[in-house]
């Protein structure tokens, strides 16, 4: 699906690990670990490349919960600008559901949980993942 990734996954006590199960639970979408993703679809050999690129930063909230759309897969995101760039929007997927679409109600849940403000540097490392399959259950770090 996403092919190999480089992401700013969340430490294991992260707020998002607690969101991410809630979430699940209550409208049965797929557990995956939080993360922002800075490259999907990269060949695997430039991908310590791109690990390189990173320079650490704070992250603030931007807008509200939303439904994206690709191919088959629908996410619930959370977009999120850094600190000193808010010209580049990031985000943080909240939820994924393959061949059914997020309702109204789903998001209006969503949107009404306590989602972190700032996500600071000291929160997220650098990691690469093979996300070739549209389950997140067969994503894992390389």
């Amino acid at each position: 699906m996403f092919g190999y990734c480089v992401w700013l996954e969340l430490i294991k006590n992260h707020r998002f690990f607690a969101l991410n199960k809630t979430i699940s639970h209550i409208i049965g979408s797929q557990i995956h670990n939080p993360h922002i993703t800075l490259h999907y679809n990269i060949i695997k050999h430039n991908c310590s490349e791109k690990m390189k690129c990173y320079i650490p930063s704070t992250f603030y909230k931007k807008g509200k919960v939303y439904q994206s759309l690709t191919a088959n897969m629908h996410a619930l995101q959370q977009d999120y600008v850094r600190e000193n760039d808010p010209s580049k929007v990031f985000h943080v997927s909240l939820a994924y559901k393959v061949d059914t679409m997020f309702t109204k109600k789903d998001i209006y849940f969503v949107n009404s949980l306590n989602i972190p403000k700032i996500i600071k540097p000291e929160e997220i490392n650098v990691s690469l993942w093979n996300c070739n399959s549209v389950f997140t259950k067969d994503w894992y770090k390389v």
